[in-house]
């Protein structure tokens, strides 16, 4: 069962936005949002380690506003993350991503200790817990969380092709969009296991992937290895966020 924060047991939603502003977008419970306990000799850290500007913890969240708020309520805020073009060596464009990428880091660093499977007082689960790693100095990063018990059973049982199909092709977008030319060296790739893991790779030998253990209660772990670029994270969150909308969409109906 989730924490409850503030009355609050739904923490956040994940999902993709295509078109010719990509983005991605953040769904978080008011109560989450305003409990978080905010360490600022990390952020501090980061600024100086990755070379970034001012953290915003109102008004938006992140560095240099990466995360934008495009409604608030008093339950829910959401966010609108965009995407940055990086057509070159455009230096404020990558400056962009690692913002992006560190702010995710700090988020889910955040959010984690408040994250336990379960349903909100509408009967729903969060679908997935997000973690991401992001070592600047070293060129080491890295996703990993928990698939749900609900969103397991979907892809055990309900995911086709098409929601593969569709996956797959938010990494491409993302990658088309950030690097402004498609991958020309090999396929960006999403399949399942025969038991139900799922398998996200990316063609610069990126993989996220669902590890085999799980119960009917526990939902199971997801990780992932080969990243050591930001811009391979962004590619690679694309396609988890797009799980996270697709599969709501179809457990839940339309409207979730």
């Amino acid at each position: 069962m989730f924490i409850s924060i503030n009355g609050c047991r739904e923490l956040y939603r994940l999902g993709f936005i295509p078109g010719a502003d990509l983005a991605l977008s953040l769904k978080a419970g008011k109560g989450l949002m305003d409990s978080l306990q905010i360490d600022y000799g990390l952020i501090n850290e980061k600024i100086e380690q990755c070379h970034l500007g001012s953290f915003l913890a109102n008004q938006g969240f992140g560095f240099d506003g990466a995360f934008k708020i495009t409604k608030e309520d008093s339950k829910n805020i959401e966010f609108r993350i965009p995407l940055p073009k990086a057509i070159s060596e455009n230096v404020s464009s990558w400056k962009r991503i690692q913002a992006i990428v560190q702010t995710m880091v700090l988020f889910t660093h955040f959010v984690r200790p408040a994250y336990r499977q379960g349903l909100d007082p509408l009967g729903r689960s969060q679908l997935l817990s997000l973690y991401v790693v992001a070592d600047y100095q070293n060129n080491r990063y890295g996703i990993g969380g928990d698939y749900s018990v609900e969103l397991c059973d979907w892809l055990e049982n309900k995911a086709d092709n098409s929601d593969l199909d569709n996956i797959k092709r938010a990494m491409e977008q993302t990658y088309s969009y950030i690097y402004g030319r498609p991958y020309q060296g090999g396929n960006f790739l999403t399949y399942l296991t025969e038991d139900g893991c799922l398998f996200l790779e990316c063609p610069t030998d990126c993989v996220t992937y669902a590890k085999p253990h799980r119960t009917k209660i526990t939902g199971r772990e997801y990780d992932s290895s080969g990243f050591c670029h930001p811009g391979e994270i962004l590619v690679t969150l694309s396609g988890l966020f797009a799980l996270y909308d697709i599969a709501g969409k179809a457990i839940y109906g339309s409207s979730y």
